[in-house]
């Protein structure tokens, strides 16, 4: 009888953790990536939702123009050190690192290496990030402290690859 409850539990948990990546199969399989809203400071940007591994790999990659109102939030399920890089980047960015109550952690501005390779790491602990035309976190006066508010199109974050 108990190993009957075990393998029960088993069962649970395995369809339990499948769940949320079937979920998030939906967004990532539909035409591009999910939008949203993020509210920083005094601007909101509309952002394109990062939350599978591929789509936070690319990032803003290989775009050679970043509208001043626009960016990309990449959602994670759960805080943890997070490392980011200007591989394959054309265009300077700045980038908000949000704990798991979306309050600003760490900021900074990342400027294009010559060589594209993302050898310069910007880290710190947190769960989401934000990042938009570089700049646009200063114009926006946004601090260290600040709470970001999503809007309700974003997807919840344990949707996300870990």
């Amino acid at each position: 009888m108990r190993a009957k409850r075990c393998r029960m539990l088993e069962i649970l948990v395995r369809v339990g953790l499948a769940l949320p990546r079937r979920l998030a199969r939906r967004w990532r399989d539909g035409p591009g990536m999910p939008h949203g809203q993020v509210t920083l400071g005094e601007s909101t940007w509309d952002v394109e939702v990062a939350m599978t591994r591929s789509d936070r790999y690319v990032g803003l990659g290989k775009r050679t123009t970043i509208e001043p109102e626009t960016g990309m939030l990449f959602l994670y399920p759960f805080a943890n050190e997070r490392e980011f890089t200007m591989r394959d980047c054309h265009v300077p960015l700045d980038i908000a690192f949000l704990d798991s109550n979306r309050m600003v952690v760490k900021m900074f501005t990342m400027d294009v290496e010559a060589d594209r390779t993302g050898c310069r790491k910007y880290t710190a602990m947190a769960q989401y990030m934000l990042e938009v035309p570089a700049g646009m976190l200063t114009w926006a006066k946004v601090d260290v402290g600040d709470v970001a508010t999503f809007s309700s199109d974003v997807p919840v974050s344990w949707l996300s690859d870990p």
